[in-house]
């Protein structure tokens, strides 16, 4: 009984875990097919739309993402009802969150150059389905549909967004405005197959009385508000601060720096693949483990991921670090040469962070969502006075530092 228990977890942790590394080389070979396709400028736009656009989708899920996760994991009795109530405050929150941003770029008459403004609203609607596919991720990981639900966060989306824009390749050339549409269809398509398997993954739990919506909701959002609002500060913050430098940089600088940096980043991050994809399922573990009081048995796990981490990494930092001027020659062209300076920098900061620990997901998962929002407001505030005069001054390579 207890070798097939071991089989069944060692299938599962595999399955994730490959899931993860695939979704990841997605986003990856995402940001060379854009930069191959568009040139370093409508790249950067690229880039700029394609994180702002997780960020609005962040915000639209008002940490319902890490609620499902801590719901699936044992913290309500009425799983279904819990969840429908979750999806509801995301659906709120995700489409006032669009309507307020395309009025914003409506009044401001922001626009991308080469970017057709008549799609702006379907581009900027994008985050919705986002936000669902996040959601509906979460929920299949706290079912234990790890690989679904880790392609459904984070692969599915990259993978159609390439998959679509070589279809237009094949019809000619691929401009700003075809690339974004790309993504929004296939953020559409991975929000529709996601959520109906999140549905069917539920199904057999407790149904939720029509006659009891209205006062399960009223509760619902009574016990769990204060635990929403720090948890989605929290996650908006940390992807924000992730890429504050990019915004810094269109705001005090170029969109060729915004490609630089970008393209830096994301090598940088293989870095942090080994830890990114111990997450995958550390995270449900994280959350049983505090909510049935072992607190001892999740520090040592905690322990042993970091030691696992930092022994699969050594080689990869030294080829990053040394190596970084030919590898982004190789995979971008030469006109990304510049960006060789930021990827040494932040390839050295992705291996600090790895020396932390998982300290992001336990922060969102043992109730230090609080603590965790005012870290963040602190970083924000930096960034916003002291970052934009480094990227002003300094670039790409001065805000890889900063």
């Amino acid at each position: 009984m207890k070798r097939s228990l071991l089989r069944s977890m060692t299938g599962t942790v595999a399955r994730a875990v490959i899931a993860r590394a695939g979704s990841i080389l997605a986003s990856f070979l995402l940001t060379i097919v854009a930069a191959r396709l568009l040139g370093v400028d409508a790249a950067g736009s690229y880039f700029l739309v394609f994180t702002s656009l997780t960020i609005l989708a962040t915000f639209g899920r008002f940490g319902t993402d890490n609620l499902a996760l801590k719901i699936c994991g044992g913290d309500a009795p009425n799983v279904r009802a819990e969840l429908g109530h979750s999806a509801l405050i995301a659906g709120v929150v995700s489409v006032t969150g669009v309507a307020a941003v395309y009025a914003v770029v409506s009044l401001t008459n922001y626009s991308l150059p080469g970017f057709d403004s008549s799609w702006t609203l379907a581009v900027i609607a994008a985050a919705i389905p986002q936000a669902f596919a996040v959601i509906a991720g979460a929920v299949l990981r706290g079912r234990d549909f790890m690989a679904v639900g880790i392609i459904a966060e984070l692969g599915s989306i990259p993978i159609l967004s390439i998959a679509l824009m070589w279809i237009f390749s094949a019809f000619g050339v691929v401009d700003l405005t075809g690339a974004l549409l790309s993504l929004v269809v296939a953020s559409w398509l991975t929000a529709l197959w996601a959520v109906l398997a999140a549905i069917v993954s539920v199904r057999g739990e407790p149904k939720l009385l029509r006659a009891h919506w209205f006062t399960g909701f009223r509760d619902f959002s009574r016990r769990r508000t204060r635990q929403l609002a720090p948890m989605m500060g929290t996650s908006l913050l940390f992807y924000i601060l992730t890429w504050s430098p990019l915004y810094a940089l269109s705001i005090m600088s170029t969109l060729a720096n915004v490609s630089y940096f970008t393209v830096a980043a994301r090598l940088a991050n293989v870095v942090s693949l080994v830890p990114t994809l111990q997450v995958a399922y550390l995270a449900p573990a994280f959350a049983r483990l505090f909510h049935q009081g072992k607190l001892v048995e999740l520090n040592a796990l905690c322990g042993q991921a970091v030691r696992q981490a930092v022994a699969f990494l050594a080689i990869p930092v030294l080829v990053l670090a040394i190596g970084a001027a030919p590898i982004v020659t190789l995979l971008y062209g030469a006109d990304f040469a510049p960006a060789a300076g930021p990827l040494a920098v932040l390839t050295l900061g992705a291996l600090l962070v790895v020396l932390v620990g998982q300290v992001n997901q336990l922060m969102l998962l043992c109730n230090l969502e609080s603590h965790a929002l005012v870290l963040n407001i602190v970083l924000v505030v930096l960034w916003a006075t002291a970052g934009l005069w480094i990227a002003a001054q300094f670039g790409a390579f001065g805000a890889s530092v900063f």
